[in-house]
């Protein structure tokens, strides 16, 4: 495995964590090796190794040739305790953090008033397929995860909005919800940008959001579905967040079909995994974006991918 590049910051808001590690220290997977400044969520090691380098953006760490299956797990605490130290933040490409999503500080008035935890499973931008593959392989989790997230912050009713064309999983889900009252799924239409939070708010709750509302203005919470996912591994588990689900797609050997990996370590290179995917096809390649087709962004092979990355197109 090629060197990992742990970023300080791994979402899109808040500042660069501080690590806590420095170059020339042994670590382990699941290790916390940064820690917030100020908004912004913990960064655990996803390989054990060794630090090789340590700048103002990243901890490098040279993996050890054999790596464990297992991880060094976070403490145990509320379900809301673990879902912070975990690090999880939005894996939908934002990476806004959990805890502060779910958590308004105040122990005695919950975040929202007998509202809404909408998980957004839509696979908004095309190209996309682990957010269903997840769903595919284990549905219950995903009912469970949605209770956890529904006790913390002070909502009567999940909603599961999922585009209408993936029938397959709807029909495990809906095998599921029957005997679950309080969460329901919801058809979202096959088009774009349907996915987006405020149109999940104004399909599942007929509620239209001003530009500059977010969604507890409509007493809701949207949550990406692999975010539920990593909520319920911390809590389960106590597992931190050091592994993300990627779709590579695009100018591929093979054909453009989607490629799903499954639990890659954050921070593997975005070359390492367009290579395992099968590599470039004879017409090599023009513009690498990382994230989706429309709000994704061109990046480089050698930059890795993160909590947030989503995809690589």
């Amino acid at each position: 495995m090629e060197n990992i590049q742990m970023l300080l910051k791994q979402g899109a808001v808040g500042k660069p964590c501080e690590a806590i590690v420095k170059k020339g220290d042994k670590v382990k997977r699941g290790q916390l090796i940064a820690t917030p400044t100020g908004l912004g969520a913990n960064v655990h090691s996803s390989v054990s190794g060794e630090v090789v380098d340590v700048t103002e953006d990243r901890i490098i760490i040279k993996p050890a040739a054999k790596q464990p299956k297992t991880f060094e797990k976070i403490k145990k605490g509320s379900n809301l305790e673990m879902i912070k130290e975990a690090g999880i933040i939005g894996q939908g490409g934002a990476g806004f953090p959990t805890y502060i999503k779910i958590y308004n500080g105040k122990e005695d008035k919950p975040v929202l008033d007998h509202g809404y935890i909408l998980v957004n499973a839509s696979e908004c931008e095309p190209g996309l397929a682990h957010n269903i593959a997840q769903i595919d392989e284990d549905p219950a989790a995903l009912l469970r995860g949605i209770h956890y997230l529904m006790e913390i912050a002070g909502a009567d009713k999940g909603i599961i909005a999922i585009k209408k064309k993936h029938r397959e999983t709807i029909e495990k889900l809906d095998a599921l919800l029957k005997d679950d009252p309080a969460i329901e799924r919801h058809l979202l239409p096959d088009i774009y940008p349907m996915g987006e939070e405020r149109a999940v708010v104004r399909e599942c709750l007929g509620i239209e959001l001003e530009p500059d509302k977010l969604p507890s203005a409509a007493n809701a919470v949207v949550i990406n579905s692999e975010t539920v996912y990593s909520c319920v591994k911390a809590i389960e588990d106590q597992k931190p967040l050091i592994d993300k689900n990627i779709t590579v797609r695009g100018m591929i050997k093979g054909g453009s079909e989607a490629h799903v990996f499954m639990d890659v370590p954050v921070g593997r290179s975005v070359e390492a995994l367009i290579n395992e995917a099968g590599g470039f096809d004879e017409r090599g390649y023009g513009e690498i974006i990382m994230g989706g087709s429309f709000t994704g962004k061109a990046t480089t092979l050698d930059a890795p991918i993160t909590k947030a990355t989503g995809a690589i197109l």
